[in-house]
């Protein structure tokens, strides 16, 4: 038997022709993908779910902040990150707003008027992002979605939508900035930040560095604005690049949401509205065409009932809006599925409510109709989360804003302040009296819009000497309680009465009758008038005089009132006296209750 010897060097020979051959296979196979683009990254899609397709930013030497923004109210904001709440700054300062922003500082009295530091908490500032800035920038929907800044700490109070940022935040990593580099930090003008504890004023100069302000007059300086905010990610449905065309006719085709060029890091919200909303009814597949039924779907101008496509990762694949709903509420649409779906995909359906450009849009949240080629059965419905017809916050947190510190005050404060503060504390009465009479004592529920509480302090700087007027009044009041402003009013309208004063049933069987009007005293029997008499003069003996009531008094007081010969002269005096000041005020006061009237009554 013969064997082939082929020896060392044969072999190696082998191994070097099969080495050669294997790599140029996998150069040809390399070929083949980099021509038909294996590896070029995945073309940007143009609409995502949700916030899923922001990016968060990150610091890089040197170069200019790198990050994603959001278009919000129309104004252009970064988006400092994307987790738990979307936090939003300013990216520059908006034409519209150019006056407001320019120049702002944190105190405007004169400094003989300022006790104390002033700072954050009493800032025209706070007031102006808070109330007129906050409310001509943004819809009600993008209001509703805007998160309250709860930190308790000295440098940002809690119930503040709109904020400015901390010097921590602008030397913050996460937030694409870092303590050393400047430029990430530049813009328009020198911006403030928010002070420091109760007297350090901190700003950003244009060029980025952080300063700290010496001068001795620092909260009379005036720095550009640059506002901050949080937006709840669950209120937003999807993000659409700020670049696609968002003009698309109704077609039961959808469009591949893949983007010709690349993504612009640039996003405009699709918002979940209350005011979206369409029930699903039958849902048919037959071949590639799905027909949908459905009813009390929104109806209007530039309302449309829409679909989209998802993968399993969530990604929106295709997009396309289905129907105009102008008017009809109920109706049918198909849609085509896309030669490339697959079973791990889904269609959902949704009302909504697009706007062009960079101004949010808003629709229902998207229910599945389709999973794979499974149609749901049960009844689906699609609704939004975000109030349209949200009511403003109550006025009282609105005097909280810029009049709390005037209601605090007590008649001495009052007393020794200046003209200005004395008709800031006359405004903050008049808005509060408002309050006071639209809430008639029970649970605060009634709310004004921003633009009544504006009418109601225009009216009065208008009208200084009636905010004056009432301001002496209510401090007269004040003086004569030994109450803080608010404690006062609290007391005459009957609201929140402090410990000192509680009590009422100790009025026994006739504490019902303080709760009859002027005019219901007026048009009372003789013996009701009799116990409205007994329980005005048990009140003013509790809580003007301050004297013990018991049931023993209560019951003497009502002898006294019924059988008024029986006692002394001076005791009718008193009992007459006192059913003359119930029947004038009642007159004069129809719709006041006895309770206030007697709150009135002299000594």
């Amino acid at each position: 038997m013969r064997y082939n010897s082929i020896g060392k060097k044969g072999r190696h020979m082998q191994r070097s022709r099969l080495l050669s051959g294997i790599m140029l296979a996998v150069f040809l196979i390399l070929l083949s993908c980099f021509a038909s683009g294996c590896f070029l990254a995945p073309k940007a899609r143009f609409l995502s779910m949700g916030g899923e397709g922001m990016n968060s930013p990150y610091y890089k030497k040197k170069q200019e902040w790198n990050g994603d923004y959001l278009w919000y109210g129309g104004i252009k904001w970064r988006i400092l990150e994307k987790y738990f709440n979307i936090f939003l700054l300013a990216d520059r300062i908006p034409e519209e707003y150019l006056e407001e922003w320019d120049a702002m500082s944190y105190e405007t009295r004169k400094p003989e008027d300022v006790e104390g530091n002033p700072g954050w908490e009493t800032s025209p500032i706070r007031e102006y992002l808070n109330t007129s800035f906050y409310a001509a920038a943004f819809t009600p929907e993008e209001r509703d979605a805007m998160v309250y800044a709860f930190e308790y700490d000295a440098w940002t109070p809690s119930q503040d939508k709109i904020f400015l940022l901390r010097w921590r935040d602008v030397i913050d990593n996460s937030y694409g900035f870092t303590e050393k580099d400047y430029v990430q930090r530049a813009y328009d003008k020198d911006w403030w930040l928010l002070p420091e504890g109760d007297s350090l004023y901190v700003y950003v100069a244009s060029g980025g560095l952080v300063m700290e302000v010496r001068d001795e007059m620092k909260e009379y300086l005036e720095k550009a604005l640059r506002p901050a905010f949080y937006v709840d990610p669950d209120c937003i449905v999807f993000l659409r690049d700020v670049s696609s065309a968002w003009d698309f006719e109704p077609s039961p085709v959808l469009l591949d949401t893949r983007m010709e060029s690349e993504r612009t890091g640039e996003w405009v919200p699709v918002l979940s509205s209350e005011a979206q909303h369409v029930e699903i009814g039958t849902v048919e597949l037959e071949g590639d065409v799905c027909t949908i039924s459905y009813h009390n779907a929104s109806v209007g101008v530039n309302q449309y009932l829409s679909a989209v496509v998802t993968d399993r990762e969530k990604t929106v694949r295709y997009y396309g809006r289905l129907a105009q709903i102008n008017s009809q509420s109920e109706g049918t649409v198909t849609v085509q599925l896309p030669d490339s779906y697959k079973k791990s995909w889904s269609l959902q359906i949704f009302s909504e409510r697009p706007e062009e450009g960079t101004k949010t849009s808003y629709a229902s949240e998207p229910v599945v109709v389709l999973e794979g080629r499974a149609p749901v059965m049960e009844p689906l419905v699609s609704e939004g989360r975000c109030d349209p017809e949200q009511e403003p916050e109550p006025l009282n947190m609105i005097i909280s804003r810029g009049y709390d510190p005037f209601l605090d005050w007590y008649a001495e404060d009052y007393e020794n302040a200046s003209e200005e503060e004395k008709h800031y504390a006359g405004t903050a009465a008049l808005l509060y009296t408002a309050l006071c009479q639209e809430d008639s004592g029970l649970l605060i529920e009634d709310r004004y819009t921003r633009d009544e509480i504006r009418q109601g302090a225009d009216y009065a700087d208008e009208h200084p000497e009636d905010t004056r007027a009432m301001a002496d009044v209510y401090f007269a009041s004040a003086d004569a309680y030994g109450l803080s402003l608010k404690e006062t009013m609290d007391r005459l309208f009957g609201r929140q009465i402090p410990d000192a004063y509680e009590g009422e049933a100790d009025l026994f069987e006739y504490t019902k009758y303080l709760d009859y009007t002027g005019a219901m005293y007026l048009d009372a029997s003789d013996e009701e008038q009799d116990n409205i008499l007994i329980a005005s003069w048990l009140y003013l003996e509790k809580y003007r005089l301050e004297q013990e009531v018991s049931q023993e008094y209560a019951q003497q007081v009502a002898d006294f009132v019924r059988n008024p010969e029986a006692y002394s002269e001076e005791t009718g005096t008193y009992i007459e006296a006192l059913r003359l000041f119930l029947e004038k005020s009642s007159e004069e006061y129809p719709d006041a209750e006895i309770q206030d009237l007697m709150n009135y009554m002299p000594n």
